[in-house]
């Protein structure tokens, strides 16, 4: 099934939480819109008459005031907003992704909700059903609330991934904390990560910059916001705040003196050698700068053009010359590359290129350079395995991945960082 059409089946999802085909629930909803709000699990998910790998049930919709968002452990999907009629019959919902219209019918039974969407731009379906050669094309089944945790939890490993043991004995309140971007301090004694509460219906935007001991005391909250980075000398953070304060931000290692540095900028990240943040900004696509966030001197190292995205939490090499990131290109395909931090016409190259041929897919945008720049850490869906798993990269692109020994292949790993001594790993695995 492709992309776009599986979130706007996940979108759609959402909607019908908010469009009961019912009037009086119309009414209602118009009355009390919080009584809508809140999540839904996929239970299961069709496409042409074949069932998806159970990796969908992991979906979650979240439906909040006007707008709806599909989020997976580690990411969200999309967002957008629906138009639905609720007095045909079946109920009708169209929306659209990427200019691209889709036409579907929805109904709620008890705590069921059932979206079939058509493969015509034109034609809505006629019944839930998802067969191979009909209008009918996607179907989708949810539950509403969040059925089974999804959060995402801190674990340290040793290098070869032996010894894993989970990072926080985070307290009783904080248990339901979804983590991610996790930063090694300089001298090794703490990590920096960003979280958000599931159990509040959180999602990433209200994630909140937290510290914690590398053997897992210490966990203090310092700011709200995402992505945090540390500075070279190990007394300061980089990290990112979404709207009303969206951009590029600094503050003390104690959330004390936070400072705007670019509100157009996003996806920080300190040089481990200097006082300079690599960020991104958007103009004629998406442009990699480098900026010294106390004098404000900035240059640009990757210019617009090359990559649409240039995704959050790239990765400088120890020395300090290079930085690789995840972008993605304008006809879609994703790759893997680095640059040099005196600008691509010094040394630019593509790693690894992902599309639907590849042997490697689904890469997750958390890049890490080990110690003595002789491998990137990340982590992505090899071609033994179904869930993502954490891999070695060749900085020169010439070797194949290899993935990290000892982690449980069952599981979802969804970002790791070296240590400075280059002998730790701290991962983010997905908790079921």
């Amino acid at each position: 099934m492709k992309s776009s059409l599986l979130v706007t089946a996940a979108l759609v999802a959402v909607s019908v939480a908010g469009g009961v085909h019912a009037q009086e629930r119309l009414a209602l909803a118009e009355r009390e819109p919080a009584s809508l709000e809140g999540i839904w699990s996929v239970v299961s998910m069709k496409d042409g008459g074949k069932t998806l790998p159970d990796t969908v049930k992991s979906l979650r919709f979240v439906f909040s005031g006007k707008k709806l968002i599909m989020r997976m452990p580690e990411r969200v999907i999309a967002e957008t907003e629906f138009t639905i009629d609720p007095e045909k019959s079946p109920a009708t919902i169209r929306m659209t992704y990427s200019g691209r219209p889709t036409l579907g019918i929805f109904r709620i039974e008890d705590d069921r909700l059932t979206i079939c969407l058509s493969a015509s731009k034109n034609q809505p379906p006629t019944d839930f059903t998802s067969e191979p050669d009909s209008y009918n094309q996607v179907l989708i089944v949810l539950r509403r609330g969040d059925v089974g945790p999804v959060g995402n939890h801190l674990y340290v490993a040793g290098l070869e991934g032996n010894s894993l043991r989970k990072l926080a004995p985070l307290e009783k309140e904080m248990q339901d904390l979804s983590t991610g971007s996790p930063d090694w301090s300089p001298d090794g004694s703490k990590i920096a990560f960003d979280a958000w509460r599931l159990s509040r219906k959180e999602t990433y935007r209200d994630a909140n910059v937290y510290l914690v001991n590398a053997d897992g005391t210490g966990l203090k909250h310092i700011a709200v916001g995402a992505m945090p980075s540390w500075s070279h000398d190990g007394k300061r953070l980089t990290f990112c705040q979404y709207d009303p304060n969206r951009g590029v931000w600094v503050m003390n290692a104690d959330g004390s003196n936070p400072k705007l540095i670019d509100p157009d900028g996003w996806g920080s990240d300190w040089s481990p050698t200097s006082n300079e943040i690599m960020y991104t900004t958007y103009g004629n696509g998406a442009e990699i700068c480098v900026a010294d966030p106390d004098t404000g001197k900035r240059r640009t190292i990757l210019s617009g053009g090359k990559y649409n995205i240039v995704y959050w939490n790239p990765g400088w090499s120890a020395d300090g010359k290079h930085v690789c990131f995840l972008g993605r290109r304008p006809d879609e395909t994703l790759e893997i590359a680095s640059v040099s931090t005196e600008g691509e016409n010094k040394d630019f190259r593509v790693l690894m290129t992902f599309s639907a041929q590849s042997r490697y897919k689904a890469p997750v945008q958390c890049l890490s350079w080990d110690g003595d720049a002789g491998h990137i850490l990340a982590a992505m869906q090899g071609p033994d395995y179904k869930n993502k798993l954490v891999y070695l990269l060749d900085p020169t692109g010439k070797a194949q991945p290899e993935r990290v020994s000892g982690l449980d292949p069952n599981q979802n790993y969804l970002a790791a960082a070296w240590a400075p001594d280059g002998k730790r790993l701290v991962v983010v695995r997905q908790e079921e």
